[in-house]
């Protein structure tokens, strides 16, 4: 299964890669995968989410968890729980999100 995911996001890597008019590229305002969830029990909004929203969600996600993480690290109080451990523990939350859909869809479309 492990193998499934990394060659699915492979595949996902090389599709952008290709020819920029093959893959078209939303906006992070019209990716579902970036957007608040306005749905019953805020769950993912499946019948909007397409292939291609995956790799632009997972790059900011990454680029945003970064950010986060460099936030912790650069810090220049003294390290507390809250400004390190509970920071650290909270960050990433957009990633884990995408993640979590990914890996659901992944587990749901194949046999």
């Amino acid at each position: 299964m492990k193998n499934l995911y990394v060659l699915f996001f492979v595949t996902l890597l090389l599709i952008n890669s290709c020819d920029n008019n093959m893959v078209k590229e939303e906006p992070t305002n019209k990716n579902p995968l970036l957007t608040e969830w306005n749905t019953p029990f805020s769950t993912p909004p499946f019948d909007k989410i397409k292939t291609e929203h995956y790799l632009p969600a997972f790059e900011k996600a990454i680029e945003l968890h970064n950010k986060e993480i460099n936030k912790i690290t650069n810090n220049t109080d003294g390290p507390t729980f809250k400004n390190t451990i509970e920071a650290l523990e909270y960050s990433g939350a957009l990633l884990k999100r995408v993640n979590r859909v990914f890996s659901a869809m992944t587990g749901a479309m194949n046999n």
